[in-house]
């Protein structure tokens, strides 16, 4: 039997377009402090590092971009004894940055020197099954959005 964490793996291009984004909306005005998520690791030898963008929305896509992360990940930081795995990472973000109540946002994961190989790749992972998304519109695992969560405090 052969065990699966379910997650998008990013193609090269992923890693240096916005190709690949997690969409969201915050129900309240929020100082965001940082933005946890999970990502799986399959042999990862071809990155040098990983960083999260926040991009406005431009009609459901990235439009500009807001801010670049002030955590950025090195490889051998990700890396484990195993030749595969999930982490849960974080991303901080300069905490002057505020987020608007029911206007949507775009977070995009950013690699320098990603290239993806079959035997060697990043993956986001999918918040499925999850309690978090257990509502009838996420039980689908295709239309399953990216497991993370926010770290702020209200304005």
């Amino acid at each position: 039997m052969s065990w699966t964490q379910w997650g998008d793996t990013f193609s090269t291009s992923d890693m240096t377009t916005k190709s690949r984004y997690l969409r969201f909306s915050p129900d309240r005005n929020i100082v965001l402090k940082a933005m946890r998520t999970w990502v799986i690791l399959y042999n990862p030898t071809n990155f040098t590092d990983l960083t999260c963008k926040l991009y406005a929305d431009n009609l459901g896509l990235p439009g500009g971009l807001i801010a670049t992360s002030t955590t950025m990940w090195d490889k051998t930081e990700l890396l484990t004894t195993q030749n595969y795995g999930t982490k849960e990472i974080y991303f901080e973000f300069d905490p002057t940055i505020s987020l608007n109540a029911n206007i949507y946002y775009h977070f995009v994961l950013s690699s320098t020197g990603y290239t993806y190989a079959e035997e060697s790749h990043v993956a986001w992972r999918k918040a499925w099954p999850d309690p978090v998304y257990g509502d009838a519109t996420f039980n689908s695992l295709l239309r399953s959005h990216y497991m993370f969560s926010l770290i702020g405090a209200d304005l």
